[in-house]
């Protein structure tokens, strides 16, 4: 997946947005979970605050990663996240809220194995999280 143009089109079954204007690179030490939860952080603090849906629903997605990567996940946590991020997509004013859920959304397809691994069985798979 490192063979791609890069570029702000997204290129279908081969993207993982987690953010705008950068490429992160992890290896097994690294947590999605957790890496998702500081992006939200960020755009928690960036949000303009004019819509609801990227106000009220950054804070909403962080809160649901934060108890995932605490170990307080509940069996419907990942169903939340991706209610929340089909919402914030189709309401959200600008930009940022549907980076937000993209990139929330993103981690969900790609790495659900990783979110289920810390709701189900309390454990992060590169140790990162605290449980």
């Amino acid at each position: 997946m490192l063979d791609l143009a890069i570029d702000s089109i997204d290129v279908p079954g081969k993207s993982a947005n987690m953010g705008t204007g950068g490429i992160i690179v992890m290896d097994d030490d690294s947590c999605v979970v957790d890496m998702t939860r500081f992006l939200l952080g960020f755009l928690v603090d960036e949000s303009c605050g004019r819509c609801s849906p990227c106000r009220e629903g950054t804070k909403q997605m962080y809160g649901l990663l934060s108890a995932i990567c605490d170990g307080h996940g509940g069996a419907d946590s990942i169903d939340k996240l991706e209610r929340l991020g089909r919402a914030m997509n189709a309401a959200a004013v600008c930009g940022l809220g549907n980076t937000a859920s993209g990139s929330v959304m993103n981690a969900i397809r790609h790495f659900r194995g990783e979110l289920e691994q810390h709701i189900t069985e309390k454990k992060c798979p590169a140790g990162v999280c605290t449980m």
